[in-house]
């Protein structure tokens, strides 16, 4: 699998401000994720508007929701203006194709070590997002237990990774691209912008072959 451009893709999830968002931006990160789904870091349609307003062009910014209908979803795409999706529980395949059509980039949540993870490719996603059991809890989960989709599926690595240990996590998956929240914030949804400089240079810098799942 090729690499994202500069490195692996890197993600950076739990923006509510355009301030953060400018931040992760200027440290080199692809694209901030935005969390519609009920979150400590949940945004409104509005306060996500200004933060994709304040985005430079080559930042993607990826919405986040659990469960949502494919109505809804595309409703905020179109009224936030996102570039990306990022789907936990969508419910079926024929849901994220659904989506697929009208949304450029799409990403369907996975637990890591979970049986979901093999069959993945049939999601028919642009990449599938391995984290936690819970995602956003900031806990990282047993690497060894990953198991590769049988498929050519790219996997973003997420789940409790932050500065100092998302090398070991691209050197044990070798994932396509990694995503980091909590372990980068001083509070729930404000991040600290030292702690986002050093995961993306972390995350850049890793070295080692990328899986092609």
């Amino acid at each position: 699998m090729q690499r994202y451009r500069d490195g692996v893709f890197v993600k950076v999830c739990g923006i509510t401000v355009p301030g953060d968002a400018l931040a992760v931006a200027g440290a080199g990160a692809d694209a901030v994720g935005l969390i519609f789904a009920e979150s400590p870091r949940r945004v409104t349609v509005e306060a996500a508007t200004a933060v994709v307003a304040a985005l430079p062009r080559s930042v993607r910014a990826v919405g986040v929701f659990r469960a949502a209908p494919a109505t809804e979803v595309l409703r905020t795409v179109r009224a936030v203006g996102l570039g990306g999706v990022q789907l936990h529980e969508p419910g079926s395949p024929d849901v994220v194709a659904e989506i697929r059509r009208s949304v450029p980039f799409v990403l369907v949540a996975v637990a890591g070590g979970s049986p979901d993870c093999a069959p993945a490719e049939r999601w028919r996603a642009d990449a599938v997002l391995v984290d936690a059991a819970v995602p956003g809890s900031g806990s990282a989960w047993e690497w060894s237990r990953f198991r590769a989709p049988s498929g050519p599926v790219r996997v973003v690595l997420a789940g409790g990774l932050g500065p100092d240990n998302v090398a070991a996590g691209i050197a044990a998956v070798h994932p396509w691209g990694v995503d980091a929240s909590s372990a980068l914030e001083d509070s729930p949804g404000r991040k600290n912008h030292d702690a986002v400089r050093r995961f993306v240079a972390a995350a850049k810098s890793a070295t080692g072959t990328l899986s092609a799942c």
